[in-house]
């Protein structure tokens, strides 16, 4: 994972549950083993220091920037809660026509 980014408004409402358990669904169904992402701690994210290790994530690595953290797909529990329904849209792969009939 490159970017995991949420609003301070959402966190703690399990929205971020629903989006990993997703993102950690879709990786295992395309044969992935792992997910993995660092931390890099700021003033400004403290509310999610422990977003990885409260999902399952076992920490791999720490340094003095931040702390790289995986989850093994092959035992994954991680669910969305019962209260939360996703609808996940696919992006069309087209490019569509602009006004003057070029793509």
């Amino acid at each position: 994972m490159d970017t995991f980014l949420l609003s301070c408004r959402v966190i703690g409402r399990t929205v971020e549950t629903a989006l990993l358990a997703h993102l950690a669904e879709s990786a295992s169904q395309r044969g992935r083993k792992r997910l993995v992402g660092w931390f890099l701690p700021t003033k400004k994210n403290a509310p999610a220091r422990d977003f990885y290790e409260q999902h399952g994530f076992n920490r791999r690595e720490a340094n003095g920037t931040g702390s790289l953290w995986e989850l093994d797909l092959k035992s994954l529990t991680l669910r969305c809660p019962d209260w939360i329904k996703l609808k996940v849209g696919v992006e069309s792969s087209t490019a569509e026509t602009t006004a003057g009939g070029k793509n």
